[in-house]
């Protein structure tokens, strides 16, 4: 089974959840790694910032928030995709409230207005910044 999961955010979720038993791409590993997040030598199910780098004989998945509703679910069916209901998406008071209670030593911003976002925790005291060219990530899919 291969696993399509944005290499930063969600790819992370999903390497959680499946344990060691996965494996990942390069570029999902390296992520892993620098997180501490074991990456499995698993061949039965990877995890793969896009389906294009998956082996053809795989059953594909995908996660998204947008599988949370019936037609697309139905239309990754229809291209031979199974969509799971998975979303990493927070409101800014979320974000803000959520930093303010985990009282991090660093925070790293990536996606959406993740300057602006990093520049807010700055004023608020914490040692906020960017990941420099994370935003790419997002054109994977």
């Amino acid at each position: 089974m291969a696993i399509a999961a944005y290499p930063l955010g969600k790819a992370q979720e999903v390497a959680k959840l499946l344990g060691p038993r996965a494996g990942a791409h390069v570029s999902v590993a390296k992520y892993n790694k620098a997180f501490g997040i074991p990456t499995g030598a698993g061949t039965d199910v990877v995890v793969v910032p896009n389906l294009r780098a998956a082996p053809a004989r795989y059953f594909k998945v995908e996660v998204s928030g947008w599988y949370a509703e019936e037609h697309m679910r139905r239309r990754a069916a229809q291209e031979g995709v199974y969509g799971i209901p998975l979303s990493d998406h927070s409101d800014f008071p979320s974000l803000v409230e959520f930093v303010h209670e985990t009282s991090p030593r660093l925070v790293y911003t990536v996606y959406g207005f993740s300057e602006k976002f990093a520049r807010y925790l700055r004023r608020l005291g914490f040692r906020a910044y960017t990941i420099p060219g994370a935003a790419g990530l997002t054109r994977f899919f």
